[in-house]
């Protein structure tokens, strides 16, 4: 779709889609996305369309997301979200959905964490196929979480950390 949303692009009257218009389309185990918003979307988007996921610009919007970067990204729109991006919310409003655990951490305990989702981030499996979404070290969901959960401090760009963490 990338040629197609480039000329699109081109045309007066053509916008860019709003993600509550596309997730209230959706039928069947994907009617979920509709419950998908706040940090929880803020934390996909960022994830799901990272400059290290996905080249294209983001001109599609959610709600409390803030827009792509033009100079983090190529030239080529992306007027809708992609049918991988679907999929990974998808996944992303199943775990939003799922039961909590509660855990107290100590400081350093949080930090070892931080530093070992940076590093898995850093270093998928060889093995992983980009569609492996339900994989929980998978690049994407690593990252949402530490996106979902930059509160903790969780959040900081793996390029940013010291090596030696």
């Amino acid at each position: 779709g990338s040629l197609a949303d480039a000329w699109a692009a081109t045309k007066p009257g053509v916008t860019a889609l709003d993600f509550a218009g596309v997730a209230a389309r959706q039928l069947g185990r994907a009617k979920i996305l509709g419950e998908l918003h706040g940090p929880a979307l803020s934390a996909a988007v960022d994830a799901g369309c990272a400059p290290e996921a996905c080249l294209k610009r983001r001109e599609w919007t959610a709600d409390g997301v803030s827009p792509d970067d033009p100079a983090l990204k190529s030239a080529i729109p992306c007027l809708e979200p992609c049918p991988f991006f679907l999929g990974f919310a998808r996944t992303c409003a199943e775990i939003e959905q799922a039961s909590t655990v509660r855990a107290e951490l100590a400081p350093d305990d949080l930090a070892t964490l931080a530093a070992a989702l940076r590093h898995a981030l850093e270093h998928p499996p060889g093995d992983l196929r980009e569609g492996d979404i339900a994989m929980p070290l998978h690049p994407r969901r690593v990252a949402r979480v530490l996106a979902r959960y930059q509160v903790w401090g969780l959040a900081a760009a793996p390029h940013a950390q010291n090596s030696d963490e």
